[in-house]
């Protein structure tokens, strides 16, 4: 069967070669109307070259691109991203050592050879979770950059995994650094410490509470995100940071903890966390405040049911988001039993 005009050809070279058949198409026309060729590729037989053709003309591809080397594409690809400044130096600085230090067996290759399983080679073969990660984001990069090119009609890099990073230790907090806590309530941002350790919610939860979600009348918090189980939950007050609570809500319509009338920023108060831990010669994050008063729950052998609603964890119970005050005096109980040596009863904001 006749190919229809412009879909290119096959011949066939003489001599005594190892892939004499070239398919070739034309791109263009010369000053004189001649028509321009260039190969496709070389092949042994004449239905691989048939196959080639037929994929070109398929999905068409710069010719001259697809000679373009793994080296040759990540140099154009990096001077464009200096120039362009998308990147911060530093960013660049580690991906192009992390090119020469864990890609070099790909570096001549053409990148539109370059298939999964080489780029997940290049990737297992570098180390752990920062050199991995590092890698399959360079791939990550170059693969979108010779899209853009037409070298390449699709990527391979999220095809490949990397390793998952190893997870970071929770540390809890102490008996003895949740009692300098209550020692020093009069340092700006400790009670916010101390209302997340009694509580459990996630940062991000808590810095969303608004007054209006908090009902002293009965006691309780409503908020929560993330998770179908952790949406508009309820958390009861704990008797040690009801005072905390009742100071920050006095003469406040708006959030709980805000500036001005505006919800503190996770960033900034992510800053003042970390300095009030440095001043206090602690080491903690503010999700593990949230660890802390789990910790705390299983100390005292609460009902697992009640934690799970106050945490905001599934729990398989149909009625989760069904609250009777039958519920809440339960959820209640389950929280008072905190007696630790970090709250003792007089001094448990006593005189705050």
């Amino acid at each position: 069967m006749k190919r229809a005009n412009g879909a290119g050809s096959v011949v066939k070279h003489g001599g005594n070669r190892r892939r004499p058949y070239e398919a070739r198409v034309t791109v263009g026309l010369d000053e004189q109307g001649r028509q321009q060729r260039k190969a496709v590729g070389y092949y042994a037989t004449r239905d691989e070259a048939m196959v080639a053709l037929l994929g070109y003309n398929k999905s068409p591809y710069d010719i001259d691109a697809r000679t373009v080397t793994m080296a040759e594409l990540f140099g154009r690809w990096h001077r464009r991203a200096v120039e362009q400044g998308r990147l911060v130096p530093g960013t660049l600085y580690n991906m192009l050592a992390g090119f020469n230090k864990h890609c070099p067996a790909l570096h001549g290759m053409p990148y539109h050879l370059i298939k999964a399983h080489m780029i997940q080679d290049c990737i297992d073969q570098s180390g752990g979770y920062a050199p991995q990660r590092l890698v399959k984001n360079i791939f990550y990069h170059l693969d979108r950059y010779a899209i853009e090119l037409d070298i390449i009609p699709r990527g391979y890099s999220d095809l490949t995994q990397s390793a998952a990073p190893a997870p970071k230790e929770k540390r809890v907090f102490s008996d003895m650094e949740a009692a300098r806590l209550w020692d020093n309530l009069e340092v700006p941002w400790v009670d916010t410490v101390l209302i997340l350790l009694y509580s459990g919610w996630r940062a991000m939860e808590f810095l969303s509470l608004r007054v209006d979600d908090i009902n002293f009348e009965m006691g309780i918090m409503r908020g929560g995100s993330k998770t179908r189980a952790g949406k508009d939950r309820i958390v009861p007050i704990h008797s040690a940071i009801e005072p905390l609570i009742r100071r920050r809500s006095a003469n406040n319509t708006g959030y709980l903890v805000h500036s001005d009338g505006k919800p503190i920023p996770y960033r900034s108060f992510i800053f003042h966390f970390e300095r009030l831990m440095a001043s206090m010669d602690m080491l903690h994050t503010p999700h593990e405040c949230r660890h802390t008063f789990r910790s705390w729950l299983d100390r005292v052998s609460a009902p697992l049911s009640c934690v799970n609603r106050i945490m905001g964890h599934s729990c398989g119970d149909v009625g989760l988001q069904t609250y009777t005050h039958k519920t809440i005096e339960e959820l209640r109980a389950a929280i008072e039993m905190i007696k630790t040596e970090q709250t003792p009863q007089k001094r448990a904001v006593g005189g705050a």
